[in-house]
């Protein structure tokens, strides 16, 4: 992967959704020190090892990572899975496997394919991407024995995903989605 100042930036603001405020200066202090290390021979910054024991110290934090980062990991992808859920809960003809853990879901679209094939699956992937930005994977590339199976990646902040649903619902409803009166996503 070539890490770039855009992908670094992108780094730091989905680890910043993980990580609790009050880590800010650690977590400050760590992408520095990782994007400094990734442009090495350009500058003279903090060494690969130092890097290694500044996050071999975080992580071996068994109290922080038990009383701060994991309960609020779990908080975060517990709302993210209740607005996903909710919002495909809305429409009539589509459906989801509830899921208890994990950081995706599996969507059915198969009533809204044109035929049953893998290549209809590919195309309204393909489509949703172009209209959306939002990437759903086609169930072929998870070896689904039928087509219509998407999955669909959740552990994003509550603020993109509101974001990505909203473009999404066009989408969807152009290709024969159903929304239940009454029901609104997140």
């Amino acid at each position: 992967i070539l890490w770039t100042p855009t992908i670094f930036t992108f780094f730091m603001a989905s680890a910043r959704t993980l990580l609790p405020m009050d880590c800010e200066s650690v977590l400050s202090f760590l992408g520095a020190t990782l994007f400094f290390n990734l442009f090495e021979p350009l500058n003279h910054s903090v060494k690969r090892p130092t890097w290694h024991v500044t996050f071999s110290k975080l992580l071996f934090d068994e109290k922080w990572l038990e009383q701060v980062f994991f309960p609020t990991n779990r908080r975060r992808l517990l709302a993210s899975y209740q607005c996903t859920a909710k919002f495909f809960d809305s429409f009539e003809n589509i459906s989801h496997i509830r899921t208890g853990s994990g950081l995706f879901v599996w969507l059915d679209l198969r009533k809204l394919l044109d035929e049953p094939t893998f290549e209809a699956e590919a195309k309204l992937a393909d489509e949703i991407f172009k209209a959306s930005r939002v990437i759903v994977n086609p169930g072929k590339l998870s070896l689904c024995k039928e087509p219509g199976w998407f999955r669909l990646i959740f552990a994003l902040p509550i603020e993109h995903l509101e974001e990505a649903f909203e473009r999404m619902k066009a989408v969807l409803v152009g290709h024969g989605a159903k929304l239940e009166s009454g029901k609104e996503a997140c």
